[in-house]
């Protein structure tokens, strides 16, 4: 379903696996929101032409490399903190890879945080 009116708000889908799953949550998005950042740490990252493939969509494909040995709690907040550079607009929600909001949810949630 495609809405002519999408929401201005920029949707954060972090992924470390599944990446088939998150693609589809971002497609999703892209249809609704005006802005959709995926940061993703599943290695191989996506090649040149499937993030070109992204992009045409509205989608930004960020590649997220971690050691190991970083505490995962850090790279959580550090992708968080990525997305939330990058975004053009005035709010910024998180979508796990394999969760998604509804159109009329992220229009309640941005009026619930317009009206406080």
């Amino acid at each position: 379903m495609l809405f002519t009116n999408k929401i201005n708000i920029t949707v954060l889908i972090t992924s470390v696996h599944q990446r088939n799953i998150t693609i589809n949550t971002a497609n999703y998005y892209s249809n609704i929101c005006d802005e959709v950042i995926v940061v993703d740490e599943e290695q191989p990252h996506l090649s040149y032409v499937d993030i070109s493939k992204l992009k045409k969509k509205g989608i930004t494909y960020i590649g997220f490399n971690t050691s190991k040995k970083e505490l995962s709690i850090k790279s959580i907040y550090q992708k968080r903190l990525i997305a939330a550079k990058k975004s053009t607009n005035k709010y910024v929600v998180h979508s796990n890879h394999d969760e998604r909001y509804t159109y009329h949810g992220l229009l309640a949630c941005i009026s619930e945080l317009e009206n406080n």
